[in-house]
């Protein structure tokens, strides 16, 4: 009976307070708007070689001149390069500025007769060429008999007219152009004979040499030329002969590659959390009348 009216009293006790209306439920809290990360960029060059061209673009054409010139004297370094700057520039049909001339090395070649028929090795004219015009032996060239000698051929009869020619190239702050007038300058019959006594007196003391022509110079230059076409050899040719008063022959040996740089970009998102400890539905409340029904049963 105890038990009884204890039960009553609880329902009475929650069951008036609920005949006036259902108590109104809370809004759940709204879940916060995921902030997402900041996407990184990170940029790497890379370079990629390949050649310009099209409209508006100039291809670096490489252009190989050599050109003989009877005077090579009256020149300076300076002159020479300007003179043929403005032969090849007018031949391409481009300004000067975009025409870029390096000379490379400058040949030097002449005759000799008056060599005795007797058995000559030829390693001692060479070395006496190299001697008067003050280059290394290796860059001396003697022909005879339509075949051509250097130092480090064998020896054999020579005949009484010899070709020579020397390479004479930059040495140390000394321009290739004044060395070359100062080798040149050194070219005589009177010279030779005595760069040969001082090799071997007993084999040419007695003979008696003549410089058959003088030597001429042959010019051997590269230019770097941007031109939207490629120079015409023959045109080149004309172009630096005119301008140098010499004979040329030219040639496009090949296209030198432009480098480009690209920029590649890489973007990466990172993981964007799209819940939080805070966002979870509220666990519902257990019914009262589901407590007092378990009361009453026990």
């Amino acid at each position: 009976m105890a038990r009884v009216v204890m039960i009553w009293v609880l329902a009475l006790i929650f069951v008036v307070p609920c005949s006036a209306g259902p108590a109104p439920v809370p809004a759940p809290s709204p879940t916060p708007t995921p902030t997402p990360t900041p996407a990184t960029t990170s940029t790497t060059a890379g370079t990629t070689a390949g050649t310009t061209g099209g409209t508006g673009a100039a291809t670096k054409h490489k252009v190989t001149v050599t050109v003989t010139l009877p005077n090579l004297a009256s020149l300076s370094h300076s002159e020479l390069v300007k003179q043929l700057t403005n032969g090849i520039s007018n031949s391409s049909g481009v300004n000067s500025g975009k025409v870029s001339v390096v000379i490379k090395q400058i040949t030097l070649a002449g005759t000799f007769s008056g060599f005795p028929a007797g058995n000559l090795k030829h390693i001692q004219i060479i070395q006496a060429v190299a001697s008067m015009m003050s280059v290394p032996t290796s860059a001396v060239t003697i022909t005879y008999g339509g075949k051509a000698y250097t130092g480090s051929t064998g020896g054999r009869r020579l005949a009484q007219s010899v070709d020579y020619e020397a390479k004479v190239v930059q040495s140390g702050a000394t321009d290739v152009v004044t060395a070359a007038k100062a080798a040149m300058g050194n070219v005589s019959a009177t010279n030779l004979q005595a760069a040969l006594v001082a090799v071997d007196s007993a084999a040419y003391s007695g003979m008696s040499l003549t410089e058959q022509t003088k030597p001429k110079a042959h010019v051997l230059s590269e230019a770097i030329v941007q031109s939207n076409v490629a120079p015409n050899p023959s045109s080149v040719a004309a172009g630096v002969g005119s301008a140098t008063g010499g004979t040329a022959v030219a040639q496009v040996t090949a296209v030198v590659p432009t480098t480009t740089t690209t920029l590649a970009t890489t973007t990466t998102l990172s993981e964007i959390t799209m819940f939080t400890p805070d966002s979870w539905a509220i666990t519902p409340m257990i019914s009262i009348w589901s407590v007092l029904y378990a009361m009453a049963l026990s």
